[in-house]
């Protein structure tokens, strides 16, 4: 352990906001059934391309 502590509240906090990120990305790409691949394709600046498919959920 460090022997300052007092800023490990802080990181202990910021951590769990990445892990929280972290999963809701995991579950959306289970969700939509995204690949890595095409998140790292994805442009936001890019227009919609006419033959992309609409998303679907999963069907339950």
């Amino acid at each position: 352990m460090p022997e300052d502590t007092t800023a490990l509240p802080n990181l202990f906090m910021m951590s769990q906001g990445c892990i929280l990120l972290l999963m809701l990305k995991q579950h959306l790409k289970e969700l939509y059934r995204f690949t890595d691949s095409k998140i790292h394709r994805y442009s936001p600046t890019e227009q919609a391309k006419v033959w992309d498919k609409p998303l679907t959920g999963k069907q339950r």
